[in-house]
């Protein structure tokens, strides 16, 4: 058994006030957002996303207030324990499942685009308990077998992830893509925001391979309540650089509208700090 597994079997059987506490308070609030580096960065990224979408800048230390409490809420629902489950099967989901089941009447599957953002977590749940046939690639699939109901058969280790995807939409199945940060071996930079960033270009690859078209989802959680919106598909068309940049035009649109939550908080538009945070997790999930 894994690191992570033990770790997580061991959280899904935690009280979720204890949960709740020690991540957010602890691990997120005096930890990771305490680090005067990290802060600024974070800090700098909200300031540049308010700008281009033509907010104040200011807002930035208040983008940063609302997203702590649901980025801990994200990662708590990693676990699929059973509370998030049940939140799961209230979300208004209508939309997605449309879309999914209208994309695949075509026959080629498709291709849903998930962009690091809102409670994406809960979607892959929603996802699974409408039992849409589908892969999602991660980094290690090794990490996520702490899941329940099988679930984890669904996801593939990036590496081999590939041609699994390519054979589940040629079975006019799903496949589900983290789409903002790229842990796949080339790693071009594509622009967002309006400055380079190293963006996934997976859902383009995949859709231009298979001529499967893109779907992109995003989960809002709103005035206590969380929906699933989606843009219309985005046909398997132009070459791979063209067909991300337009998924990145829609993305800038929400993450602009919604800044608190896109759920990245590295330094997104430095290139090489990038690579050196893909090459440190790599080697950190190996290890563990």
């Amino acid at each position: 058994m894994s690191f992570f597994g033990t770790a997580a079997r061991a959280a899904r059987r935690a009280p979720r006030p204890l949960l709740d506490f020690a991540l957010e308070r602890l691990l997120l609030r005096w930890g990771f957002f305490r680090h005067p580096a990290r802060r600024r960065v974070i800090l700098g990224n909200y300031r540049r996303i308010l700008a281009f979408a033509g907010r104040d800048p200011g807002e930035a230390e208040a983008v940063l207030e609302r997203s702590i409490p649901l980025y801990a809420r994200l990662l708590i629902s990693m676990l699929s324990r059973p509370e998030d489950e049940e939140f799961a099967r209230g979300i208004e989901a209508g939309k997605l499942l449309s879309a999914v089941a209208a994309a695949r009447a075509r026959g080629r599957g498709v291709v849903v685009a998930l962009s690091n953002f809102g409670f994406f977590a809960h979607a892959l749940m929603v996802l699974f308990q409408h039992e849409v046939p589908m892969r999602i690639p991660v980094l290690r699939r090794a990490s996520l077998l702490h899941l329940p109901h099988g679930w984890a058969d669904s996801f593939l280790s990036v590496g081999d992830a590939s041609r699994e995807c390519l054979a589940a939409l040629k079975r006019n199945e799903a496949a589900v893509i983290l789409t903002m940060v790229n842990y796949m071996a080339r790693r071009p930079t594509l622009e967002l925001f309006g400055a380079p960033a190293r963006l996934g270009y997976a859902p383009a690859a995949l859709a231009l391979s298979a001529g499967a078209p893109i779907l992109p989802a995003f989960t809002v959680f709103e005035d206590g309540k969380c929906r699933i919106e989606v843009e219309p598909l985005l046909q398997p068309e132009g070459s791979v650089s063209e067909l991300t940049g337009r998924l990145a035009r829609i993305q800038e649109r929400w993450i602009g509208r919604y800044p608190h939550l896109w759920h990245v908080y590295e330094d997104f538009w430095s290139p090489a700090k990038m690579d050196a945070s893909y090459r440190f997790v790599r080697r950190y999930l190996q290890i563990f």
